[in-house]
């Protein structure tokens, strides 16, 4: 179940604005958001998801005996269809209907088959869905029928460790690797650009590991001890307006990818005050002293709008900056710093901040717009709720109070309310960016 933030109360208070603050420094050309400097003030009460998007449509997925979702780990939005990709379940495709459509392959251990999926990877073009599978990686159609797998594709093949994932933008094949470290690599690089075969062409390489490639390699491995475990999040991704940018694990650049020289060059210059060490940020079971940072998490891309996403103590942020003219505006919210003691060893906690990137929905109304899932065609935006959810947190009166930039849209969702069981499955909320 969500936590509901804030922002929800926000919906019947509204948003005040102060004045606009202009933060477009360059470096070498570059923009430079100045965050560190102007983090408490400029503050808004709210951003509105109506800022970057049009519209928002509810696909309520149909529930059969072949298609019941129980734990939701991606959502692929296709210009006429969705792909669901369930932990447990396997991948279901259905229509933006919500009609349950197919299953993309089957279980089991036949050439065709998997035991499990690590990712799934659409092809629109091609009309293909790839599964990276524990056996390397399957091609399928997009009825679900098996036409080949790829040979030298096992993750131990591709990869120096067990997470990581394969983007595919306009084309281009990536691959995206993460510490640890666990298995032998010539070199640490984080993207690599593959052919149709998976085989490299390009490596791209973060800044942040120059020189510290002995130290990440001596720390890669549980059995030296949880204190010395070095791990990191994945790089940011965004693909809005048929563009590929990206900003490694803990970095302060966001780069895009230019298709000409096949490189990542830097688009903004995040300015975020004094950083931890590497070895404060990059240990698994993080010292308290990590959060006292700020912290940039993933940004957000839109028309005129650019959101980065930050922690810092107790705090989120949403920094809005303005592409036009530098203009900074920020929203501070709560967040908690939840703790989770590892088993049999009780000094070693686990510690990671606890929000989530959300706007008013102020298109449909109803709860805050989380962004859960960006679409790899970066032409939207994915939120999931379960109908108990829905029921509990939506209040269906205030709904229909409530001033909205599409009647119909809310129309729809007190419908949802109406409509909705305990059984259905969850309910994707799509909000196509501008």
């Amino acid at each position: 179940m969500k936590n509901l933030s804030t922002l929800f109360l926000l919906l019947i208070i509204g948003c005040n604005y102060s004045p606009k603050h202009s933060s477009l420094d360059k470096s070498g050309g570059v923009p430079v958001i100045n965050v560190a400097e102007n983090l408490d003030t400029n503050i808004s009460s709210c951003f509105m998801l109506s800022e970057a998007a049009t519209d928002v449509d509810f696909i309520k997925l149909e529930v059969t005996t072949n298609s019941m979702i129980r734990d939701i780990r991606n959502v692929i939005i296709a210009e006429d269809y969705v792909l669901v990709d369930d932990y447990s379940e396997g991948v279901f495709r259905f229509s933006k209907g919500g009609k349950f459509l197919n299953k993309i392959g089957k279980k089991g251990n036949g050439p065709d088959e998997y035991l499990y999926v690590n990712q799934v990877i659409l092809n629109e073009k091609n009309n293909e869905v790839l599964l990276f599978t524990g056996r390397g990686i399957k091609i399928y159609t997009i009825e679900g029928s098996y036409k080949r797998s790829l040979p030298n594709t096992n993750m131990e093949e591709l990869f120096s460790g067990i997470e990581n994932r394969i983007l595919f933008f306009d084309d281009y094949l990536f691959l995206n690797d993460k510490l640890p470290v666990l298995l032998p690599k010539k070199d640490l690089w984080t993207f690599a650009l593959v052919d149709s075969t998976f085989t490299i062409q390009e490596k791209y390489f973060n800044p942040a590991f120059a020189g510290k490639e002995s130290d990440i390699i001596a720390n890669k491995a549980l059995h030296i001890g949880w204190k010395n475990y070095w791990n990191e999040g994945f790089a940011s991704v965004d693909f809005y307006d048929n563009t590929f940018k990206m900003c490694y694990y803990g970095g302060d650049t966001i780069y895009e990818f230019n298709k000409n020289t096949k490189e990542f060059l830097p688009v903004y210059i995040i300015s975020l005050g004094e950083r931890p060490s590497f070895e404060i940020s990059h240990q698994w079971i993080k010292d308290p002293i990590f959060f006292n940072y700020l912290w940039f998490s993933n940004f957000y891309d839109s028309e005129t709008y650019l959101y980065l996403f930050l922690g810092k103590s107790d705090n989120s942020y949403i920094i809005r900056y303005d592409k036009t003219n530098g203009e900074l505006r920020s929203y501070r919210s709560e967040s908690l710093i939840k703790e989770i003691s590892l088993p049999g060893s009780p000094n070693f906690i686990i510690r990671n901040r606890t929000n989530s990137f959300a706007l008013i929905n102020d298109i449909s109304g109803g709860n805050p717009f989380e962004v859960e899932y960006k679409s790899n065609n970066g032409k939207y935006w994915v939120d999931v709720i379960t109908p108990s959810d829905l029921k509990e947190n939506i209040n269906i009166a205030d709904l229909k109070r409530q001033s909205v930039k599409n009647e119909n849209s809310k129309a729809q969702l007190v419908n949802l309310i109406n409509e909705s069981t305990e059984e259905d499955n969850p309910i994707l909320l799509i909000s196509k960016l501008k």
